[in-house]
């Protein structure tokens, strides 16, 4: 099973360049999962990376149906 790195910002708009750090750690560990979660309204992907609203990414994690 890959691993899977969580970052948490309270933003409503994450900027990439914030999340270099991240970044270089999903470099470290090939195959993991990279998640942001966050206060944005609406999910989309950077440079391998899903950033998510808070609770799409907690159902997502827990794997836990939508509307639950």
């Amino acid at each position: 099973k890959s691993a899977l790195l969580v970052e948490i910002k309270s933003s409503d708009s994450v900027d990439p360049a914030e999340l270099r750090n991240l970044r270089d750690f999903g470099k470290a560990i090939p195959g993991s999962e990279r998640i942001v979660l966050c206060q944005e309204r609406s999910p989309r992907e950077v440079d391998g990376m899903s950033i998510l609203p808070w609770q799409e990414g907690l159902r997502r994690i827990f794997q836990i149906p939508a509307g639950s």
